[in-house]
């Protein structure tokens, strides 16, 4: 019996008949519809409720799967075949009355450009695989911290906002939410930096949150959106 894998580099969401897959290692992102969709969905139910067992699996389905790099027969390369879980964002701190112009020390204006201009160089130089990574593994290694207090999180964040208008790169979700997770950092605050899609219309988004906490938006631009990956 074939057994099919998830890429380790691969993440995926669905929504109706619609399944999107993110390959990290290639900055991808490929989607499954119609009736390729439905046995996809279905298998995935069966194969959650008895891991590892691939009776009656849709092979012809799968089998182009492997064949675009989603998925592998090789339980070395692969992990669970599981979508995305992650909490959808409920609050936001960029209405937030609770926060008053924070005070900018020259501290803070450092880390602010050593935080953007890090985010600018890795954006440009590295892959977005290597991005992650870098970001995952600092955060791993971090495990005490992972869980940011929130009322200094609202604070350093009301400071980024208020020093994000000097720094002259336009507003675009990948480098402000990298920028942000680059400065929160800086403080020993190691939130969640979550990817995104929307289906219809078709379009990749992603954000800064902890649980159902959004940091850098409003809940209405993010509430269309499917979380796919969080590192």
């Amino acid at each position: 019996m074939d057994c099919y894998f998830l890429r380790r580099d691969v993440f995926f969401c669905g929504r109706g008949e619609s399944i999107v897959f993110l390959d990290l290692r290639r900055d991808l992102y490929t989607m499954l519809v119609g009736e390729h969709a439905r046995q996809f969905k279905d298998w995935v139910a069966r194969v959650s409720i008895a891991p590892g067992s691939d009776l009656d699996a849709p092979h012809s389905a799968l089998d182009e799967l492997v064949a675009q790099g989603v998925l592998t027969r090789d339980a070395q390369e692969g992990k669970p075949v599981a979508p995305a879980d992650i909490e959808l964002p409920a609050r936001t701190f960029v209405t937030s009355s609770n926060t008053a112009s924070p005070r900018i020390a020259y501290l803070d204006v450092l880390r602010f450009g050593v935080s953007c201009t890090m985010a600018a160089v890795k954006l440009r130089f590295c892959s977005i695989r290597a991005t992650v990574t870098s970001v995952a593994k600092r955060k791993a290694g971090r495990a005490e911290q992972s869980r940011s207090d929130l009322d200094q999180a609202r604070v350093v964040v009301a400071k980024f906002n208020k020093l994000r208008a000097f720094f002259p790169v336009k507003f675009l979700c990948l480098f402000d939410s990298l920028a942000l997770i680059e400065f929160l950092s800086c403080y020993g605050l190691f939130p969640a930096w979550t990817f995104a899609v929307r289906i219809e219309p078709w379009a990749a988004h992603c954000w800064v949150q902890q649980g159902d906490y959004l940091f850098n938006e409003e809940i209405e631009e993010a509430e269309d959106y499917m979380p796919i990956m969080s590192v």
